[in-house]
């Protein structure tokens, strides 16, 4: 605490001349390293943007704040911004650069392709000049009496299991450094780390500065309310804690079973090329319905056999005659069929519709 009140008192103090404040000096490790060149940036947090400004230079240690800039309202929309550090032993190539309209990124951004390796704070409600945004760069790391250490990057751990505890094998996942995901998918954008493959222990490793992971990686998430009750809902991102341990249990396939769909005119005679088509019940981004059962169709005999993943995570079922013709199961046809795997159904000319609705993104 004597450390902090000691800094903010010398900050206040040089704050009274606007033209030079004084700002902690920014070490990496230890005070004996201090961070040969660097940059501040404040990030804003708005809905599906991420633009960033350069709010200091870091030069052997030294902060050099910009003051001639504007800062963004960063609770405009009840958004927050963030302080984005960025760490090399010299400056990036290229020209200098003062903006970023786009901070993070599912891949390489503006910022990721400027530096190998980078600190994000925690939320900061507003920031109008150095006073605003140095609190939170003192919190990324360790304060000293004229300064703030920053961590070198840790080892850090990521074990995938099944929800029984079996560890997820050759799982193919793209890691970030965290950032944000207030935006129109939900998708969690950051800083990329790479591509990492889970060995027979479910784990991989991978070296970063502290904070919490945005894991890109395929799996499904039980919801209630669905035709037959539980539901299966396909999601890609997963936001960890900020741990160097990190354990993930998730549902990553849907186990498949065998499947019989009848359909029959009115008069009982066997309706055959029938086909199927699904939608999800609640999709991701991206085309929500799709063929089901492959290439299954109806035979001589009115009858489709395939063997397809749990269809518990539909919403509908549709079926197309040769002529183009559709018609939706009901919601008593369909509960029957996600439940026994079995369904008999008589065509009927006019098309129902679904009986669930589409559930929001």
């Amino acid at each position: 605490m004597r450390t902090y009140l000691t800094f903010f008192a010398l900050l206040a103090s040089g704050l009274a001349d606007t033209s030079v404040p004084k700002l902690p000096r920014v070490f990496l490790g230890d005070t004996s390293h201090p961070v040969v060149y660097g940059e501040v940036w404040l990030v804003e947090n708005g809905w599906g943007q991420y633009p960033g400004i350069r709010v200091a230079a870091i030069r052997d240690g030294r902060m050099e704040p910009d003051l001639s800039i504007e800062y963004p309202e960063c609770s405009a929309g009840g958004q927050d911004c963030v302080l984005a550090v960025g760490v090399a032993d010299k400056p990036p190539a290229g020209p200098e650069l003062t903006e970023a309209g786009t901070a993070y990124g599912t891949g390489p951004s503006e910022l990721s392709q400027r530096f190998p390796l980078w600190y994000l704070s925690a939320r900061i409600e507003e920031a109008e000049d150095p006073a605003g945004w140095a609190p939170a760069l003192l919190a990324m790391g360790r304060a000293e009496s004229d300064g703030v250490i920053l961590p070198k990057p840790e080892k850090r751990t990521v074990r995938l299991l099944d929800p029984d505890g079996r560890p997820h094998a050759k799982a193919l996942a793209r890691v970030a450094l965290f950032g944000a995901n207030n935006n129109h998918c939900g998708a969690a954008v950051g800083f990329p780390l790479g591509e990492f493959v889970s060995d027979a222990k479910g784990q991989f490793t991978l070296t970063s500065t502290r904070g919490p992971l945005a894991l890109s990686l395929p799996h499904f998430v039980e919801q209630s309310g669905g035709p037959a009750g539980t539901a299966y809902a396909p999601r890609n991102d997963i936001v960890t804690g900020p741990d160097t341990e990190i354990t993930i249990k998730r549902l990553w396939t849907l186990p498949e079973r065998e499947y019989t769909v009848t359909v029959r005119l009115a008069g009982g005679a066997p309706l055959a090329g029938v086909r199927l088509n699904g939608c999800l019940w609640d999709p991701p981004c991206g085309a929500p319905c799709g063929p089901v059962g492959g290439t299954a169709a109806t035979d001589s005999a009115g009858v489709a056999r395939f063997r397809d993943r749990d269809l518990r995570s539909l919403r509908n079922l549709s079926l197309t005659d040769s002529s183009g013709k559709m018609m939706y199961l009901n919601l008593a046809e369909l509960r029957e069929l996600l439940t026994t795997g079995r369904v008999s159904v008589e065509w009927r000319e006019l098309p129902r519709l679904p009986q669930i609705p589409p559930r929001e993104p």
